[in-house]
């Protein structure tokens, strides 16, 4: 039997230490609904497995971009497989790497992903990466590598037919955060509320939100009912608001026009960074992991992937419409769902919020981010600890399972400066066919943010 905790178990572990009273559980990721020596994090970069192949140049320095295979695991949920776009499409062939086993890598259930990397079974998956810091007492070997989105699951969501406010609006008129929250909650008082009658919700959004209003959620008609439940009754309108546990809920309300008018990102992104604070068990970030001796020695290979990622992302959030349905059969087929293109945009922009090249520094780099991991994860294993979760007398390090996730991006970064800088050099230059060819190359995995060859091919062709 797995020893480590589900989201729904980890929330719950921190449930208990945020002193309101209680409702709402999270339902995993509403889905149920080699290269090169260059590594500027300083991380080994030893080369993958090959399979004998290469992307070449066509210019003087013969610059290759090793083909390689990686096994690919996936769960079933709507943000961790994503990834099918780019096997889809080929952006995975267009850096060098080849999915095993084609055409999608493996399909596997919680209970077996973690055993699966480790043995080797398969390379990377994709999970709710929170869970691996209540593991390690068993284990320091999972290594995240990078954040592909942020799991909310919650929300506070008004019938259309109250033309109720949200926090956002509130605050865009000029409000302060303190008085919009407290007029955003105010707009519940007397009314009939359904709520998750799981505690794990109440005890964490929604008693930090009332605490921060300077509320009481029992000023509202509060109805605890299940999920399913909560749903019929805003359907028939027994209630007027809805605050339902499981994602794939609040998605199905939100399609029916149900207004979210507070989410957890709403507080998170008002509250000041404090790894103290009830408001760390709000963040949670879903995206890749891998064990240890597979990020020493695949280093380029995990950040080629992480720029697929990206790309995969970029497309989403430009043209849903274009990249989803590329999506919709696999998810539907291993998830056992119906959604469709608005439910799964939904569910990627409001419960499982992907994150861009430029707005993962927020969770990385930017210290003073109310979102920044070493806050959030050092204040998750604080309240881990308190919980019984983890040993009260040891010491942990977040760094023992997010480390990677910093020098990947940073490694993306660097690259995509050496790269900005060599292609500003060669703009306007006669170049010859062949070292044209190279800025040309350097142009299009610069296009697909895969800034370790722009810059690699893009220096080629400076000589």
């Amino acid at each position: 039997m797995e020893s480590r905790l589900t989201r729904r178990q980890l929330l719950r572990s921190g449930a208990a230490l945020v002193a309101l009273p209680a409702a709402t559980a999270i339902l995993e990721a509403c889905g149920a609904v080699p290269g090169s020596s260059s590594s500027p994090s300083g991380a080994s970069s030893a080369a993958p497995q090959s399979s004998g192949s290469s992307i070449t140049s066509a210019g003087p320095a013969n610059v290759t971009v090793p083909t390689v295979q990686v096994k690919f695991s996936m769960p079933p949920y709507a943000d961790n497989t994503i990834y099918v776009i780019g096997m889809k499409r080929g952006w995975y062939d267009n850096v060098g790497i080849s999915i095993q086993p084609p055409p999608f890598g493996l399909k596997t259930l919680n209970e077996e992903f973690t055993q699966l990397i480790l043995s080797g079974g398969a390379d990377v998956c994709s999970t709710f990466l929170p869970r691996f810091l209540s593991t390690l007492d068993q284990t320091k070997d999972i290594k995240a590598y990078n954040f592909s989105d942020q799991f909310v699951g919650w929300a506070v969501l008004a019938d259309p037919k109250t033309n109720s406010k949200s926090l956002k609006e509130f605050m865009g008129e000029g409000m302060a955060y303190a008085d919009a929250l407290k007029a955003t909650l105010s707009q519940l008082k007397g009314q009939p509320f359904g709520v998750d009658v799981d505690p794990s919700m109440r005890t964490q959004f929604l008693s930090l939100a009332y605490q921060q209003a300077g509320l009481n959620l029992q000023d509202s008609q509060v109805q605890l009912l299940s999920d399913q439940k909560i749903v019929e009754a805003s359907f028939s309108g027994r209630v007027k608001f809805a605050a339902p546990g499981g994602a794939p809920q609040v998605v199905q309300l939100e399609v029916s026009n149900w207004k979210p008018i507070l989410t957890p990102l709403d507080i998170t992104a008002n509250t000041p960074p404090d790894p103290n604070s009830p408001a760390v068990l709000l963040t949670n970030n879903v995206g890749g992991f891998t064990r240890t001796k597979y990020l020493d020695e695949n280093f380029d290979t995990l950040v080629r992937l992480t720029s697929v990622m990206y790309r995969i992302i970029d497309a989403i959030q430009k043209s849903p419409n274009d990249v989803l349905p590329d999506q919709l059969p696999y998810i539907n087929s291993v998830a056992g769902t119906k959604l469709d293109v608005k439910s799964l945009q939904i569910i990627l922009s409001a419960q499982d919020p992907i994150i861009n090249f430029e707005d993962a520094a927020r969770f990385i780099t930017k210290t003073d981010s109310p979102v920044y991991y070493k806050t959030v994860y050092t204040g998750q294993i604080g309240q881990l600890k308190k919980s019984g979760v983890l040993k009260s007398d040891r010491t942990y390090d977040e760094e023992d399972v997010f480390a990677a996730v910093p020098k990947i991006y940073q490694a993306l970064v660097d690259h995509k400066a050496n790269a900005d800088k060599a292609l500003a050099q060669l703009k306007g230059q006669s170049l010859s066919p062949e070292r044209q060819k190279l800025v040309d190359q350097a142009n299009d995995f610069y296009s697909w943010r895969d800034y370790l060859d722009a810059d690699r091919f893009a220096t080629a062709a400076l000589g």
